[in-house]
């Protein structure tokens, strides 16, 4: 795609370079139909229509371009000969990204072999009459030949008699057999494929071509002198300019160094994005300016589809990446945190999607079969996930701690028996560091489902006191002991809301008369309670000393009546009776 609109682009600024009277050229073989396609109805059809055609374009050569050799009316050729090889070439096993070029140079070869052997009379050749019953001929083979038309068997062509795709891809070789053969019919043009070979494209006038000398229009490998030297120097430009912005990449990363993600991002781009822009753009004037044939044209045309989607690709993974960094790198998202865990992991999910698309839209242009894709990727998708069922467990545990967020780093929880605070949060595992320091590492499969007490996310700390008076305090100093503590409390003022300390006579149990208090103590840092709790124990026992309040502890009294004594226990020795008896 990109190819096309590099070309088009230049297709503008050339027809801009040339008069107006050059830029509209009458199109060969559409002086008397400009809008009716060959017919390819049947191979009678097909066989005349293709040649008639091809003649026409080799007498635009001959009477237009010839005489005004611009670049409008090249390019006016070169759109007549890609519809015609398109119209009656089966190119379905054709990659893509060299259907154009391998079209141009079958054409070539077919209409040259075509005229150097001899046909059939139009007649004697299957037409409408032959292929208007039930069952028309699912192939026609030129006697004498291995050319064969076939009938398109479905799709927007159903019908249509279009020369094999067998006889396309031996066209080359066949025209090497008869290459030194009279012509059987009149031509208007003479040797298409020595012009073919010859001729230049846009940029490159034909007069500059005849005054080169004999030795750079020499063949080579099938390829002219000129054409080989031009290919040469375009490629050591490009492999010039992507050097040039590597080290330009190298010299900005140093200079930014690590102090921003989005620097940093744009210094790794450099490189991609030359190579995107550089490389198909090569294909283009490797192609198009220089006009190589297709032994060289179709493996560059299908090496440029490859980069050209490989590195985007590329820059879809990096762009994907720097985003969620640049996003992490900001002050909403702390480092190490399960947002930026995620983010990662959303990101490269996010990038992989793309890249993987990137790979299999370039795979169908250059010819690989889309379905053996995906198949393959399913199947390595399958291997990977059966292979990795415990890590893709926790990837998806972590996620749904990600989106419920029942903790976060530095919460206090209680869970699976440990309790402590969550040092971090990865994407397989959470790291509790419990309050003895011992660090535990839990699966985020387990915590993702089992219950979990988010001691952090606690209003308050609620704490219960409980003192025991002496059985013997009068209930004036029971009642005096409850205010002394309400005092003590209110005096501490670390109440929570609408939550005052309260204050009661609870029971009287076996050896004290019981008092309960409770206090809701905010905010809730347990450390601040902790020191709470050691002023209030405090205070209350220097009030209670004033107060001549004593505390009850577990006591036991035995009690003797008068008369009674011990029981007295002794060990005499068996008698001889008993003896006997045993």
């Amino acid at each position: 795609m990109i190819q096309r609109i590099v070309l088009a682009v230049l297709y503008l600024v050339l027809a801009a370079a040339v008069p107006a009277a050059a830029q509209q050229p009458a199109a060969p073989g559409e002086v008397r139909h400009p809008l009716q396609p060959i017919d390819t109805s049947s191979p009678r059809a097909t066989l005349t229509g293709f040649l008639d055609n091809t003649d026409a374009i080799g007498r635009f050569y001959r009477d237009v371009y010839y005489p005004h050799p611009t670049r409008a009316n090249l390019q006016a050729a070169v759109r007549a000969r890609l519809r015609t090889a398109h119209r009656v070439l089966d190119l379905r096993n054709v990659a893509p990204a060299a259907r154009d070029q391998v079209a141009v140079e079958a054409s070539i070869y077919l209409y040259e072999i075509l005229s150097r052997i001899e046909l059939p009379a139009p007649d004697s050749l299957p037409g409408p009459d032959a292929v208007a019953g039930a069952d028309p001929p699912e192939r026609w083979v030129l006697p004498g030949t291995n050319i064969t038309l076939i009938r398109v068997p479905e799709g927007e062509r159903r019908g249509d008699y279009l020369f094999s795709g067998d006889t396309v891809s031996l066209a080359a070789d066949a025209y090497a057999l008869v290459r030194g053969l009279p012509y059987r019919r009149a031509v208007p043009t003479s040797d298409f494929v020595e012009i073919r070979r010859l001729i230049g494209g846009v940029l490159i006038p034909p007069k500059a071509i005849e005054g080169l000398p004999d030795w750079l229009k020499a063949g080579i490998l099938g390829q002219v002198v000129w054409k080989l030297l031009a290919l040469a120097a375009l490629a050591l430009f490009v492999v010039a300019l992507i050097v040039l912005a590597h080290h330009a990449s190298g010299r900005l990363r140093r200079q930014c160094g690590t102090r921003s993600a989005v620097r940093a991002a744009l210094t790794r781009l450099l490189v991609p994005l030359a190579i995107i822009v550089l490389v198909p753009l090569a294909a283009v004037v490797a192609n198009g300016v220089i006009a190589v044939n297709e032994a060289l044209g179709t493996p560059i045309r299908i090496g440029a589809e490859a980069v050209l989607h490989l590195i985007g690709a590329w820059i879809a993974w990096v762009v994907c990446v720097s985003v969620a960094e640049i996003v992490i790198e900001s002050p909403r998202v702390a480092e190490g945190t399960l947002d930026a865990q995620v983010l990662r992991l959303c990101s490269r999910i996010l990038g992989m999607v793309f890249a993987v698309t990137l790979i299999l839209i370039g795979g169908e242009k250059i010819g690989l079969p889309l379905v053996g894709l995906l198949a393959g990727v399913g199947v390595g998708g399958l291997a990977i996930a059966l292979a990795a069922q415990d890590t893709l467990r926790n990837v998806l545990g972590s996620l749904m701690i990600f989106f419920d967020q029942p903790y976060r780093t530095g919460d206090l929880i209680a869970v699976m028996g440990h309790e402590g605070l969550v040092e971090s949060i990865g994407l397989r595992s959470t790291r509790i560091r419990q309050l003895n320091g011992t660090l535990t590492t839990i699966p985020n499969e387990k915590m993702a489902s089992v219950e979990i007490d988010n001691v952090s996310l606690r209003p308050n700390i609620r704490r219960v006191i409980r003192l025991g008076l002496n059985y013997d305090t009068p209930p004036d100093r029971v009642e005096r002991a409850m205010t002394v503590i309400r005092e003590v409390l209110d005096e501490q003022a670390a109440h929570w809301g609408d939550m005052p300390p309260r204050v009661h006579f609870e029971d009287m149990a076996a050896d004290n008369l019981s008092l309960v208090a409770y206090t809701w103590f905010h905010p809730p840092d347990f450390w601040a309670f902790k020191a709470a709790h050691d002023r209030i124990n405090l205070r209350i026992l220097q009030r209670f000393a004033q107060e001549g309040i004593g505390f009850a502890f577990p006591t036991r009294t035995t009690v003797l009546e008068p008369g009674s004594a011990p029981i007295a226990v002794a060990l005499s020795a068996p008698s001889p009776a008993a003896d006997a008896r045993g």
